[in-house]
């Protein structure tokens, strides 16, 4: 019998949420808008925050969709932002 003990490594994923963030942009004290960013968020801690994607609602709701659904990643993020919002 081999007394060796073996030595075990748990790795601990660390889970990336993307969420679309909404603004209220005034100008002046009566007319705004509304644009549309992303959070991505650790846990409860917001790791990275985008202002003024869009003011389209579905598009940024789509393109956090796609990077929540193919696990994005962080390193990666500025660069599919230019992607989608200007190229596609």
């Amino acid at each position: 019998m081999d007394d060796r003990k073996e030595n075990v490594v748990n790795f601990q994923l660390l889970l990336i949420e993307y969420k679309v963030l909404e603004t209220v942009k005034w100008f002046g004290t009566a007319q705004s808008c509304i644009t549309y960013g992303m959070t991505a968020c650790v846990g409860k801690e917001t790791v990275l925050k985008i202002d003024e994607l869009s003011v389209d609602f579905e598009k940024v709701k789509r393109f956090v969709s796609l990077c929540n659904e193919h696990h994005a990643s962080l390193a990666h993020v500025e660069d599919l932002v230019h992607d989608f919002f200007y190229y596609g």
